[in-house]
């Protein structure tokens, strides 16, 4: 049992004698009977005996003495005669109707085991927690953990190899050599393509872009999607894939054949996936920084002509102020007005700069932008080929993807005259019209980047291959899955599934609470219904005190200031949250500095600094040391797992 806090009511729940129980125990010697009341509720909760009773909590062994009517104590003391261990432990066994786990008990589990691999479960984590929960279930004693493991893996591992043998006898030969030459080093370079997959991108560039975009051809390359892994459930294949992720390449060359046909397989279509998801997150954060780099030199721009743009303001309207008098006289003329009050060359060099700041304003972003065209072709020509789709909204942006396809294929500069622009940004949209009203291509295609950007972030336009960027629609069962698996879900959920039984279990449920809430009303002055209303009364806020305001600044400055690799540190010294993160292979061996190469990459991760600056901040911390840890031991799994441990003990807080 953990040594963490549990809450009031999960003791009661877990660790409360039945009138049974009591009478069994009563029974006994009255030194035995905490081991044996521990024992008792143990059995029946964790499916096992303890090893060693002193690893409960204080309070679960303070709350087991009051129902005995025994005084508190914090050592539990086993039975010390061997006999009256034996003994003991089978009136326990007897009471709860458990057996031991014996050929037949194990022949059962057996046979419950390949029922769940037909079924498709055919992972040892998906299976431990459900096969314990079935020796419980059926009052059998749960076997050592490391025994149960051992059982559950056997059977696992035959079922994983007939799906590894089924799949590589509809192998194809191409594809293995393929897959040969992703494992092997080319001649001219220094590390595998396989090991090029695993990379995790660094600050968003073109080169990077490009990068990627040549990682994803090479991929595409394999025509994996032609292959039939639909054999392999989902969880299996991220199953296959974070062990190609954590493999060598040299390692998986020593499987064998079928077993690394398929891992090779399982890793490259996810990361075919992962690689899409990649790019258009370099993408956006690129065409954001442009559009931000390009917003803040206009600003600038506008900055240092504001002042003459003004200037000349004041300027024009003295000359019109000027003009409405003498507009007035007789015999008035222009000379002279231009002559007395602002001279003629002034007024041109005014409109000027009237002309220059309003020109600036309203197309100056817009010119920033298209002088980055350029170098954002590099890229873009291969990163406007990827496979997107459009939602029903989004189809003029879809025919401006297709139009640039075509042009870049043809080898065509010009647009056509029905070009869509009803997409753009409205700075760009004022600023894509040339003179003679043809398209200025450099700049509208800035805007269809920039456009493809925002589609992407809400899903207007989404890539079916993708991991991340995928249509909404495919995030939900369609009427088929939903019919297969709705009675089982309703039965996981406890939901009743007619609809005319939920209604009036509904129905009972709001007239019981709606009767108790009634009686309940006025109790305690809180709550009250008044004209079919409901009112909230509260006590009065305390005045606090001008010395409470000053001693709370002199605690405050007493506090001492703390680094957050200290604060990290210490909430993993408090909470244990870092037990949590595990290889994927469940090993337990862990490489050198681990823990200060742990911390340090959940920092590069959480504060967005990224490896290569926690580097420079760390001693004995390498980069390569974080991205194996960030590769091997930090998951979304384990990520959720620390979470909630942390979130549980701050919800225990007095």
């Amino acid at each position: 049992m953990h040594s963490d806090q549990i809450s009031e009511d999960e003791v009661i729940r877990d660790w409360t004698f039945s009138t049974l129980d009591k009478q069994l125990l009563y029974k006994l010697n009255k030194n035995n009977r905490i081991w044996a009341g521990v024992q008792l509720c143990a059995l029946r909760l964790y499916g096992r005996l303890l090893e060693n009773p002193n690893e409960i909590l204080g309070q679960v062994i303070s709350y087991i003495c009051k129902q005995l009517d025994i005084a508190p104590t914090i050592n539990i003391c086993k039975p010390q005669r061997k006999a009256t261990y034996i003994e003991h432990r089978r009136l326990i066994f007897e009471h709860l109707q458990f057996s031991n786990f014996d050929p037949s008990a194990k022949e059962k589990l057996e046979n419950w085991i390949i029922v769940k691999t037909q079924e498709g479960q055919i992972l040892t984590e998906q299976l431990y927690n459900k096969a314990e929960q079935f020796l419980i279930l059926n009052k059998i004693v749960l076997p050592s953990i490391k025994q149960l493991k051992r059982i559950i893996s056997s059977i696992c591992n035959k079922h994983q190899q007939q799906l590894f043998d089924k799949l590589y006898q509809n192998s194809n030969e191409n594809l293995e050599k393929l897959i040969n030459e992703v494992l092997t080093i080319p001649a001219e370079e220094n590390i595998s393509w396989f090991q090029k997959f695993k990379e995790y991108p660094a600050s968003a560039t073109i080169t990077l872009l490009e990068k990627y975009l040549d990682k994803y051809h090479r991929i595409s390359q394999l025509n994996i999607k032609d292959i039939d892994v639909g054999i392999f459930s989902t969880e299996f294949i991220k199953h296959l894939y974070k062990l190609g992720k954590y493999y060598s390449a040299d390692a998986i060359k020593r499987f064998r054949p079928e077993k690394r046909y398929a891992i090779m397989l399982a890793f490259l279509a996810e990361t075919k996936k992962i690689l899409l998801d990649h790019i258009i997150q370099i993408h956006d954060q690129y065409i954001s920084n442009i559009c931000r780099e390009c917003k803040n030199i206009h600003d600038d721009q506008l900055k240092q002509y504001r002042s003459k743009h003004d200037k000349a303001v004041e300027k024009i309207i003295l000359f019109i102020d000027q003009l409405l008098i003498y507009d007035k006289r007789e015999n008035a003329l222009l000379s002279e007005l231009l002559r007395e009050v602002i001279p003629k060359e002034q007024l041109i060099e005014a409109r000027m700069d009237m002309n220059t700041y309003h020109s600036l304003s309203k197309f100056g972003y817009a010119n920033l932008l298209q002088n980055r065209y350029n170098s954002m072709r590099r890229y873009f020509v291969d990163f406007i080929e990827l496979p997107f789709v459009a939602e029903q909204g989004s189809k003029s942006l879809m025919s401006a993807i297709s139009i640039i396809r075509t042009l870049d294929n043809k080898g065509q500069k010009l647009l056509p005259q029905d070009t869509p622009y009803d997409f753009l940004d409205y700075k760009i949209g004022k600023a894509i019209f040339n003179q003679d009203l043809s398209i200025k291509r450099g700049l509208w295609e800035v805007g269809v980047a920039i456009a493809i950007r925002d589609a992407l972030r809400s899903g207007d336009l989404y890539l079916p291959e993708s991991k991340r960027f995928i249509s909404f629609w495919n995030l939900i069962y369609n009427n088929e899955e939903w019919q297969k698996e709705r009675e089982g879900a309703y039965k996981e959920l406890n939901i009743e599934l007619d609809t005319n039984n939920a209604i009036v279990k509904f129905t009972s449920l709001f007239d019981t609470t709606a009767n108790k809430a009634r009686l309940n009303f006025g109790v305690d002055g809180f709550a009250n219904i008044k004209n079919n209303k409901l009112k909230l009364t509260k006590q009065d806020k305390l005045e606090e005190p001008e010395e409470t305001k000053q001693l709370q600044k002199v605690i405050n400055s007493y506090l001492p200031k703390i680094k957050i690799e200290q604060l990290l540190i210490e909430v993993d010294h408090i909470t244990g949250f870092s037990k949590y993160f595990t290889p994927v292979h469940g090993q337990r061996s862990r490489p050198a500095n681990f823990y200060k190469a742990l911390m340090a990459s959940i920092l590069s991760q959480a504060t967005n600094i990224g490896i290569a600056t926690m580097e420079d901040c760390t001693t004995d911390i390498t980069s390569d040391m974080m991205r194996y840890i960030i590769d091997t031991y930090i998951r979304e799994d384990v990520i959720n797992q620390a979470n909630a441990e942390i979130v549980n003990k701050h919800t225990n807080l007095p």
